[in-house]
């Protein structure tokens, strides 16, 4: 066995900020990022042996495609106001495009004895045999909102005491994604259920 450092990667990114600092009550931070990245390999072969291994291992340039990480739209905003009573109201908006996920297929197409880094071979309409490219398919977007409120009470220079009600993920969106990425099984149909969105992300929960 041999491990060496061969992979290729190439990142493209635009970020816009805006920042307002807390001058008048009040603070907002915020930015949008547009960015592709592309590799052969985003560390899914490791020293560690995580198990996910190239179609072709002794010949990368079939990898190439977008990286597991790779995020087209990011959006975050934050703010801050101070209320009266020493009150402190913040809030976080995120946004995300979806990951990006590769089409599977349950056999052993390449004859190497492992069959889960094949990806899916298949005939479309016209019969014509085709290779799914890697990380081809796209999870849905990423939408999270967080709330907080926090009340603080200097006593000295060295006591104070802090008080937060913070809520996670206001509006409970489900962020629906699929757990299932075969699109062909072992017998060399198509999974009728394949890319399905039925794996919600986290649910709202709040902390004191």
């Amino acid at each position: 066995m041999q491990y060496s450092a061969d992979a290729r990667a190439e990142h493209r990114s635009m970020p816009l900020i805006f920042k307002k600092r807390c001058s008048t009550r009040w603070m907002l931070d915020t930015s949008y990022t547009y960015s592709t990245t592309k590799d052969n390999d985003s560390n899914e072969r490791s020293v560690s042996s995580s198990g996910d291994y190239p179609m072709q291992q002794d010949d990368l340039s079939w990898s190439w495609g977008h990286s597991n990480f790779d995020i087209r739209h990011k959006f975050v905003l934050s703010a801050g106001y101070e209320l009266p009573f020493i009150f402190m109201a913040s809030t976080i908006i995120h946004y995300r495009s979806g990951f990006h996920y590769t089409a599977g297929d349950a056999r052993d197409n390449n004859g190497d004895n492992y069959d889960r880094n094949e990806r899916a071979m298949y005939q479309d309409s016209g019969g014509n045999w085709v290779l799914a490219d890697r990380n081809s398919y796209d999870q849905p977007a990423n939408k999270r909102w967080d709330l907080r409120l926090s009340w603080t009470a200097n006593f000295s220079s060295r006591l104070s005491l802090e008080l937060i009600l913070a809520v996670f993920h206001v509006t409970n969106e489900a962020n629906w994604r699929p757990s299932n990425t075969t699109l062909i099984d072992d017998g060399g149909d198509q999974v009728s259920y394949f890319g399905r969105r039925n794996h919600p992300g986290q649910p709202r929960h709040s902390q004191f």
